[in-house]
């Protein structure tokens, strides 16, 4: 029996169930012959009347009526409602005109250009608006995938217009606009990227626009013709002195102790017996350092996602830092920023343990360190011993795991080194990936979204919170010789 609600592929051969499929409309051979179109079904319940939604032009104050399939399972009877049923329109192929826009998943009626990031906090795929916001102190050179899609006037993603441009801001600002069909890079194929350049010295301030645009071919079966759709992105940059947040995952390494090794793998719901472990025999930490100033030196990032790791570590004095010099660090002139480890109070954060869509998981742990596990400033005085114990993520009325820790002062007596160091406790139990998101909270705020790998929308209103991969949890799905999934499996003994 073919289920209700899905498609079926080869439906005069091998008659092939599936939940979603792609084709390639109007596809054309080497000599540029159409080939045709991929037919298929779809698995349908009953057809009824269905009042739209639309108002009736020759009626006023009614709707209109209009054919919709009642898919799922549902029983239709006079004076008794539907139960579990979709409507589904159906659209006999994409198409382009003036209405065409890029994916924002809002429906409007002359929507040039919608967009998206690569990863969002919550809700996922949310749309994002035209204006790019940035902080000219860090990273003056961005690349955001999937930040575009192109659809057609009814919201259908298409592929591979590849004929491309993006207007040029000036003031030192550089836009590229790329195509992902290659699959270079990351993303989506279907995706459009866009990278950001500027200049340092000086950084460029205030706002500007690129106009980014896509050209679309004629349909080699002339059922639309060919055009162009183009949006004005805003960018604004701001400078100043700032604080924020850095990831620098080799910090203790310069004592032999290495957490670099990032993400950690571990099993489900992992305990912290089942952790990798670090040479000291601890638990591998995600180490963010607070800083403070007007540019953070490249020199400092240190994380897999840079694809290097950062010769050096903040010093509490914006002139130096301590660089590395063979296998040892010296206290040395700073050249690429005026950037300094922040020790005073005022910064507290929120903590919480999420996926890729946002979503807090339950049942899950980890602890916080205000003091790496050695002294840094060792060509300064610090600002007092570093005493203070590590902070445990919360519990409920119940004594469960939240994944959430709710409050952490930043700075407190006795672990005054503008230090995080989060240990993982107790894994999620479903596969995947998961972060460490942090939002500022306290009176002094902090840039967090810059130097995460888990992001909101570009604008100042998100730019206080951000996520930072923390483990990815293993799974795997034992089949059997049919593909289908072993619930139960039996070990066997070797």
């Amino acid at each position: 029996m073919i289920p209700v609600d899905s498609l079926i592929l080869d439906p005069d051969g091998n008659r092939i169930a599936c939940d979603r499929a792609a084709f390639i409309w109007h596809d054309q051979d080497p000599q540029g012959n159409l080939i045709a179109d991929d037919q298929f079904e779809i698995g349908m319940g009953t057809l009824s009347g269905y009042v739209g939604v639309q108002p009736d032009p020759s009626n006023p104050g009614q709707v209109a009526v209009g054919d919709a399939v009642i898919v799922g399972q549902g029983v239709i009877r006079p004076a008794f409602l539907i139960v579990s049923f979709e409507c589904h329109p159906f659209l006999s192929e994409p198409f382009f005109d003036q209405a065409l826009h890029f994916g924002n998943f809002v429906h409007a009626p002359f929507e040039a250009l919608g967009n998206f990031l690569e990863t969002f906090l919550s809700p996922f795929y949310r749309p994002c608006g035209d204006l790019f916001e940035y902080w000219t102190g860090i990273l003056p050179d961005i690349t955001s995938r999937n930040a575009y899609y192109l659809t057609d006037a009814w919201s259908n993603t298409t592929f591979g217009c590849t004929n491309i441009s993006a207007t040029q801001p000036g003031s030192g600002v550089t836009v590229g606009f790329a195509d992902q069909t290659s699959g270079q890079g990351g993303g989506d194929f279907a995706g459009y990227a866009i990278r950001t350049q500027w200049g340092m010295y000086p950084p460029p301030s205030g706002t500007m626009t690129s106009t980014l645009s896509v050209a679309y071919p004629d349909d080699p079966a002339g059922d639309w013709g060919g055009g162009t759709a183009s949006k004005t992105i805003t960018y604004q940059f701001d400078g100043g002195s700032s604080h924020v947040l850095i990831q620098r995952q080799n910090y203790d390494n310069r004592f032999g102790v290495d957490d670099g090794g990032w993400p950690l793998v571990v099993p489900p719901g992992a305990g912290e017996g089942a952790m990798p472990k670090t040479t000291a025999g601890d638990t591998p930490r995600l180490v963010l350092l607070a800083l403070t100033g007007t540019t953070v030196s490249g020199t400092f990032l240190a994380s897999p996602y840079y694809g290097y790791w950062g010769p050096d570590e903040p010093s509490l004095d914006p002139t130096h830092v301590y660089h590395q010099v063979g296998v040892g660090y010296a206290w040395t002139p700073q050249l690429y920023g005026d950037a300094a480890l922040e020790a005073g109070p005022g910064g507290a954060f929120r903590l919480s343990l999420e996926d890729d869509s946002g979503n807090v998981i339950p049942n899950t742990a980890f602890r916080v360190y205000p003091c790496p596990r050695f002294e840094h400033l060792t060509s300064e005085t610090p600002p007092g011993d570093c005493t203070l114990g590590p902070v445990a993520s919360d519990k409920d009325d119940q004594g469960n795991d939240t994944g959430i820790l709710s409050s952490l002062n930043l700075n407190d007596a006795g672990g005054q080194r503008g230090y995080m160091g989060i240990e993982l406790t107790k894994a999620p139990v479903n596969p995947g990936q998961y972060y460490i998101v942090v939002r500022s909270i306290g009176g002094t705020a902090y840039r967090i979204r810059w130097e995460s790998q888990l992001i909101a929308r570009s604008d100042p209103s998100e730019d206080l919170v951000g996520g930072f991969v923390i483990c990815t949890v293993l799974g795997a799905e034992i089949l059997d010789g049919n593909f289908q999934r072993i619930v139960s499996p039996r070990p066997t003994p070797s």
